[in-house]
């Protein structure tokens, strides 16, 4: 295959990825800090769009909801750095979903039970 052939095939893809819609976040990479406070203060700004994937499965809702309540239940009983560890896995779980969802859908674990 000549170079001139490489470069004419390359030049092709190039033309059908500027084709392509942009990515779901507009930023053209994936989120690293999920759950991290830079995370939370990007998604209350006012330009952050996160990827709408549609209503959240019910078992990944009762998930949030039991870990949250195993943290409380662990709190009630004064084994704080385990309450502590699954408030940390609820509350990651929740972003993580917030960023797959969307915020309205995933605002608080109150939000989750009306839903």
């Amino acid at each position: 295959m000549s170079n001139e052939h490489l470069a004419e095939i390359i030049r092709q893809i190039e033309e059908l990825q500027a084709m392509e819609p942009p990515g779901p976040r507009g930023d053209n990479k994936p989120p690293t800090d999920i759950g991290s406070l830079d995370w939370w203060c990007h998604l209350l700004a006012s330009d952050h769009r996160p990827t709408v994937g549609g209503k959240a499965p019910d078992s990944l809702k009762n998930l949030i909801n039991a870990a949250y309540n195993k943290g409380q239940t662990f709190e009630d009983a004064g084994d704080f750095d385990r309450a502590k560890k699954w408030m940390d896995a609820g509350t990651l779980l929740t972003a993580m979903c917030i960023e797959k969802y969307g915020w309205d859908a995933m605002q608080t674990p109150e939000k989750l039970r009306e839903t």
